[in-house]
């Protein structure tokens, strides 16, 4: 009974470790998506920031 309930202890532990590793590889997704999306916004500003350096230039 012991090694019965130590085994069914044991697989559950095994269980509770892939959901945890499902969720750590979901999370470091997202992260990655939303690195992605940081580096896009970061490029548009600056984009956005030469736009109106010219529209600045050309009202001098």
């Amino acid at each position: 009974a012991a090694t019965e309930e130590l085994s069914a202890s044991v697989s559950e532990i095994g269980h509770q470790i892939e959901k945890s590793k499902r969720m750590t590889d979901d999370a470091v997704a997202e992260v990655q998506k939303t690195d992605a999306n940081v580096s896009g916004l970061a490029s548009a500003a600056a984009a956005i920031g030469q736009v109106v350096d010219l529209i600045s230039d050309i009202a001098e």
